[in-house]
């Protein structure tokens, strides 16, 4: 298994298992730190450059919007549409999507498979939820999860921010 994976693995780990603002999830805030910079060093940990820096760089962008409450501007710089990306084209189109530079109808068409929708859905949903939309985010979720999907990334991540952030 690539060490980039991985990280990002626990990171998306810490944001499905916990409430940001408490250590009483599965993992620690420090964990999430460790694990932040470690994936935040990019290139020197990557084999495979434009495929996992897509998805490093998607990974580090929600912790921008969700962590430091910023714009991730400067964690999605590299990423350009010319990127010869081969496996993560949904991350790589999310990355494009979060820069306002693929409208949300280029990224959501018949392209994608059905776990990778969910992935993709989940990125827009969040995109929604940290630019203050919560009703869209919400419908977005909701979406999600009346799909069968249940064992993707997508749906599990989808659920636990549905269940975080909606559910009374």
């Amino acid at each position: 298994m690539k060490k980039s994976f991985i990280y990002i693995l626990l990171i998306q780990l810490f944001f499905c298992s916990c409430n940001n603002n408490s250590s009483n999830g599965l993992f620690s805030s420090d964990l999430l730190g460790n694990a932040q910079a470690v994936s935040l060093r990019g290139d020197t940990l990557f084999s495979d450059p434009p495929n996992e820096k897509v998805l490093s760089s998607y990974e580090n962008a929600k912790n921008e919007y969700e962590i430091n409450k910023t714009d991730p501007d400067k964690v999605l710089e590299a990423i350009n549409p010319d990127l010869e990306v081969i496996e993560n084209m949904a991350y790589h189109n999310l990355c494009l999507f979060y820069k306002g530079e693929l409208s949300m109808d280029k990224i959501t068409g018949d392209s994608f498979t059905d776990i990778m929708n969910d992935a993709v859905l989940y990125g827009i949903g969040n995109w929604f939820y940290y630019n203050e939309q919560t009703d869209k985010a919400k419908e977005v979720f909701e979406r999600i999860l009346e799909k069968d999907g249940w064992a993707s990334f997508g749906y599990i991540a989808a659920e636990a921010d549905y269940v975080r952030n909606f559910a009374n």
